[in-house]
Formats: structure tokens, sequence, C-alpha cells
């Protein structure tokens, strides 16, 4: 999979601290900084787009202490890419390389692939890394299709208790649904007829198309 987006805007203030550390240019051999650059346009079209800031530093890391070390340190550099995972290659005899390369990986695995914030592995997104805020569209339409596919997610009689039946992300918009939107006070909960729960639905799937279309939330 091949990716095209920016830097993040926050990683550039980061970049340009972590480059005022980096060695003096006449330490480090010819072509080291250009082999860094062209390593970067490289990997970062097999990244997705949270994790080129993280990329970014990585790299001008190993150009620090690229004195006396292979040029190849860039040009061999490969990444694979899975859905929660990312691992760098070749893995290196240096351990001052290897030092650099691994906690990279372990940031990946923390970061939002999508924006580059703090995030963690979903499994109801089939493992993706991703924050709070890219997380909640996918996956309020993944607790809403789970309820519509179901032939009969709930008792025939419609109570907010019911609540316990469905996906916690749906459980408090139900309760809400029933006990206000519905207007019918909570005691009274056992009167509700098919109708409440047939809206329900209606709402369920107009919601559903909101997300896909992104009109719902903000990814």
């Amino acid at each position: 999979m091949h990716y095209h987006s920016p830097l993040p805007e926050s990683c550039n203030q980061t970049v340009a601290a972590s480059a005022n550390t980096t060695a003096s240019p006449r330490a480090l051999p010819p072509g080291v900084r250009r082999d860094a650059a062209i390593a970067f346009l490289r990997l970062a079209n097999e990244l997705p787009p949270g994790l080129h800031c993280a990329l970014r530093q990585m790299l001008d890391s190993l150009v620090a202490v690229a004195d006396g070390r292979p040029i190849r340190v860039f040009s061999d550099l490969v990444v694979q890419v899975t859905t929660s995972r990312v691992l760098v290659g070749p893995s290196s005899d240096d351990p001052v390389v290897f030092g650099i390369q691994r906690p990279f990986t372990v940031r990946a695995a923390q970061t939002c692939h999508h924006c580059g914030r703090r995030g963690h592995a979903h499994q109801d997104l089939g493992g993706r890394v991703r924050c709070a805020r890219c997380a909640a569209p996918a996956l309020l339409l993944h607790a809403i299709d789970s309820v519509l596919k179901q032939a009969s997610p709930l008792r025939e009689t419609y109570r907010s208790s019911d609540s316990a039946e469905l996906p916690p992300l749906l459980r408090p918009a139900f309760r809400m649904y029933v006990e206000h939107h519905a207007r019918i006070a909570p005691d009274m909960a056992n009167e509700i007829g098919n109708e409440i729960f047939t809206g329900w639905l209606k709402l369920l799937r107009g919601l559903a198309s909101e997300v896909r279309h992104g009109t719902a939330l903000a990814a």
C-alpha cells in the first residue's frame, strides 16, 4: 500500500530540534544527508501519514551517528507495514543503529497511523492503530452495523434496560432514545410498543449513512 501525505504539522518543530543535534556536516561522509532524504521519500510512500514524523526522526538519528558507518544503512533500509505493526529491516548488527531502529517500531505500535497522535490497536477495527478521535467514526459504524445485521437484537418488550443487549458504544444513546426521545418515563418503559424500536433502527440507519459520508463525526 502506498501513502501520499505530507508531514504532520506537529512534526516540524520536533524535526528542527533533532536537526540541531545532528553531527557537523564536515564529520559526515559525502552524500549521507542526501541518502537520508532519498530514504525518507522512498519509505514515506510505504508508511501511513501518522508515522511520517517518527520516520523523519529515526532518519535524523541515523544521520547523527553516520560517521564511520556504511552509507547503505539508508539505501538498504526497508519497512514492512501491517494494520498494527511496522517493522524496520534489515536488522542491524550495529548496536547503535539497532538501538535507533527498535524504538521506531515500538513507537509505531503506539501512534495513530492516521494522524500521529498517541493511539493503540483496536480489535474492532481489524487491529488498526488509531487515537480516540480517529477511531470514533469507525467504531460507531462498527457498532451500528453489528446491530443492523441482527434479526432481533433486542427482546420484544423494549425497555431502557435492554441496552445490555447492544454494543457498549450504543447503550447510552438507546437509553436516551427510549426515555427521552420517545417521551416515555422510565417506569412506563414496559409499555413501549414496536414502533419505538422501529424508529430506533431507522435512526441507526440514518446515522450510519452520515458516518459513511463523513458528515456525522470528524475523522
